[in-house]
């Protein structure tokens, strides 16, 4: 097993040693290797950022023992590509954290998330990084967005100009691909083509999506927007990705969710 980094180093430190003194691939990428190490402490520094946004004041500092204050330190495992690590999450008083680098419930990271944590080991804020994840994942697209180009329906020019910009979630490719086929009669494989060749890119529906969905089933039946599954996973990769989702589904029209922005295409 290889050593342990020292956690007191800043990250860039790290990152040096990981260069000089880990050599060999086990002692770089196998279990307790630095690889895991610098991940794990780069999730803890981005908590300790995210806790001090939270609070308003940074760790060591007086000015918010009043108030809501930090309350040491809990741990958590979690599943990543490099296998499990433990990390240290950062508490306050009124439990009222819920960090978005890594939130209260989530037990694994994916591809996504490596590029967040990428981005936020950079030094950049939350708004920097949401900007970042338009760059890098465009617009997200609804399911009504493809029927309109392909029915070549009021909005059809639009769509097809943003199409190739996009992601969508696979939940909405498997829901468009089953009106492809029974509704307008395409053979699987044709769907299949013609999905691959519209959509930018295909984002696995995953454990942290499907919790944001269940949060919106709550603020949707609240007020009644009556949304199909289907639409709501749509929403919450919208909102999980920080890009907006369009789309030719009028229904959409009052949406009004913190964190998610839409636009109709007519």
């Amino acid at each position: 097993m290889a050593e342990k980094i020292n956690k007191d180093l800043n990250l860039k430190e790290m990152a040096k040693a990981l260069v000089k003194e880990y050599k060999t691939q086990e002692a770089i990428f196998g279990e307790g290797g630095a690889l895991k190490q610098l991940l794990g402490r780069t999730l803890e520094a981005c908590l300790e950022g995210e806790m001090t946004d939270h609070l308003g004041y940074a760790r060591y500092s007086r000015e918010g023992e009043e108030d809501n204050s930090r309350n040491g330190y809990g741990s958590k495992k979690l599943i990543t590509d490099q296998g499990e690590i433990e990390i240290e999450v950062p508490r306050d008083r009124e439990s009222s954290f819920d960090p978005q680098i890594v939130s209260k419930r989530q037990s694994r990271i994916n591809g996504i998330d490596d590029k967040i944590i990428a981005l936020y080991a950079r030094g950049l804020s939350t708004k920097d990084i949401q900007g970042q994840l338009q760059e890098l994942y465009g617009i997200e697209i609804s399911p009504s967005l493809i029927l309109a180009f392909i029915n070549k329906e009021i909005g059809s020019e639009l769509a097809g100009k943003l199409l190739k910009e996009s992601v969508m979630s696979s939940v909405n490719v498997a829901e468009c691909a089953a009106i492809l086929t029974a509704r307008h009669n395409i053979p699987i494989k044709e769907v299949r083509f013609i999905i691959d060749k519209l959509i930018g890119n295909i984002i696995t529906y995953n454990e942290e999506h499907a919790y944001i969905t269940a949060e919106l089933e709550i603020i949707n039946k609240e007020r009644k927007y009556g949304l199909s599954l289907g639409d709501k996973a749509c929403l919450a990769l919208g909102k999980y990705l920080s890009i907006p989702v369009y789309t030719a589904d009028k229904i959409w029209s009052d949406i009004e969710i913190n964190g998610i922005d839409v636009k109709l295409i007519r």
